[in-house]
């Protein structure tokens, strides 16, 4: 009867190195992806805060001085936001170049995994066969013995 041996993938180093790979571009998409939500959050913040002061200046009275310090404020809202929205769609062009490699990763490293698990159902499909093999053999064996025996107990 054969020993059953564990399955052994020849490409595991190959598939370790994979994976972690794909953590490491994985972390820095979420990297990329943080600093963009930031930057939604904050040109959100500032078109709150442009929104509060453009009311706040049709609200108050007269006085030329607060309503030219409204402006220059809800000015450079303004100019901020159009600011951090073009810093916005440069992150955004980096994620997406990091997605695509994440994307890229991932591909190679579940081919990977499904050819391991190809390898591996075939590895144990055989050790199967082998042991039926090897069951079917004592079978016969202890087939032909006890023929063998029968036939010498009725000689004697």
């Amino acid at each position: 009867m054969t020993v059953v041996r564990r399955f052994r993938f020849s490409l595991e180093s190959l598939l370790t190195l994979r994976s972690y790979a794909a953590r490491e571009v994985e972390q820095r998409l979420a990297v990329a992806t943080r600093r963009c939500i930031e930057l939604e959050m904050r040109i959100d913040d500032c078109r709150v805060r442009r929104s509060r002061a453009f009311q706040l200046s049709r609200d108050t009275g007269a006085d030329i001085e607060l309503r030219f310090a409204q402006g220059a404020y809800i000015s450079q809202l303004e100019q901020t936001v159009s600011r951090l929205t073009t810093e916005l769609e440069t992150r955004e062009k980096e994620r997406l170049v990091v997605q695509r490699e994440y994307h890229e990763v991932a591909k190679q490293k579940k081919v990977l995994e499904k050819l391991k698990e190809r390898r591996a159902d075939d590895y144990y499909k055989e050790s199967m066969k082998h042991d039926q093999k090897d069951m079917d053999e004592i079978a016969s064996g202890v087939s032909a013995r006890s023929r063998i025996q029968g036939g010498n107990d009725g000689s004697l």
